[in-house]
């Protein structure tokens, strides 16, 4: 997947005029890039289009026009898009307690986990400092995480082998869950071909 530029995102002006339409588009789109884990956890693998909508949004709403804050803009969420051999997600909680919202959060990493068919569980990592630092200021009811994938999983998952969460958190425990193969067709979009 390429990283985007300045060019492949709209002005605020044509942005505004195109919104509810793009609006609809990424909703449909996210619908087969989200998962959720139990009760309280949704999980949403992020790509070209969902960080443009985000780029978009925010462009939108803080009224960015001068090229450096854009570009700075684009080298903080570039990194969210995948390179090929890795899923970069977005995960959401959904708490109704703040304190266990927060105590899940801080403690999130290695505690989600996807394993392909005949593959050892892998764990997600938080890779993505930057965007998790912008962010840090605003209410901590999502985490920026990383799966980098071996070259096992990659090619299993392209010759349509079962792709599985959980999550093993001692406060919220999600069992081995079994993807939707609609969701592991289009996450396989993400990844490249092995050789």
């Amino acid at each position: 997947m390429h990283k985007l530029y300045p060019s492949d995102l709209w002005s605020i002006e044509i942005y505004s005029a195109k919104r509810h339409q793009f609006q609809q588009q990424v909703g449909a789109h996210k619908k087969n890039r989200q998962i959720v884990l139990g009760d309280c956890v949704t999980v949403t693998f992020e790509d070209e289009v969902t960080v443009r909508y985000r780029i978009q949004e925010l462009i939108r709403s803080e009224r960015i026009i001068d090229k450096q804050q854009l570009q700075h803009e684009l080298d903080l969420y570039n990194p969210l898009i995948p390179n090929g051999n890795n899923w970069k997600c977005t995960v959401s909680t959904t708490f109704s307690r703040t304190q266990i919202s927060h105590s899940f959060l801080d403690d999130i990493e290695g505690k989600i986990w996807l394993t392909v068919d005949g593959c050892a569980p892998l764990r997600a990592e938080i890779r993505l400092s930057k965007v998790q630092a912008r962010l840090d200021d605003k209410p901590a009811t999502l985490r920026y995480l990383q799966f980098d994938l071996t070259k096992d999983m990659i090619t299993k998952l392209q010759h349509g082998s079962p792709l599985f969460m959980g999550v093993d958190h001692p406060g919220y425990w999600v069992d081995k869950t079994s993807i939707g193969k609609h969701i592991v067709t289009e996450l396989v979009t993400d990844l490249a071909s092995i050789n």
